[in-house]
């Protein structure tokens, strides 16, 4: 839904949209360590809390496996860092209250006007660029933290 909706923004030159793409952090090593079923769990309460936090500004959907995007009708980068920072605080709440859910997620984003021939899929992939570098940031802080307790 979220490719064929995408492909309609393309169509009117004048929308104003932002692409937040999201993907959950060491699922793997979580499947590996807690089973499968862990995995799912974080992949079913990162959609929710994303969900919760963007689906009335936002068209949100889940791309594939722990990846999901939500697409905003804004280019306002003020609403959009809102919204992600009640999402962290939404993470950080569902994380106190299941103390095994250790959810973390990683976020990037692009509005239309910063790319220059205003194509979706290039916004898509700025935001997706931008959340994979978010992603490196946490790796190597997490990394960093794993050595000094050592």
């Amino acid at each position: 839904f979220c490719t064929e909706y995408m492909k309609t923004l393309d169509s009117d030159e004048k929308s104003q949209y932002t692409i937040v793409s999201f993907d959950l952090n060491d699922l793997k090593k979580m499947n590996d360590r807690y089973g499968h079923v862990h995995g799912d769990l974080l992949i079913k309460k990162a959609a929710e809390l994303i969900q919760e936090t963007f689906s009335d500004s936002a068209v949100v959907g889940r791309i594939g496996g722990d990846e999901f995007i939500a697409i905003l009708s804004t280019e306002d980068t003020n609403v959009v860092d809102e919204l992600l920072e009640h999402l962290e605080r939404r993470v950080d709440e569902s994380n106190q209250s299941i103390s095994e859910l250790n959810l973390s997620i990683s976020y990037g984003y692009a509005v239309r006007s910063e790319i220059q021939n205003n194509e979706t899929e290039n916004v898509y992939k700025l935001s997706d660029e931008r959340m994979y570098e978010y992603k490196r940031m946490h790796k190597k802080e997490c990394d960093n933290i794993s050595e000094k307790s050592t």
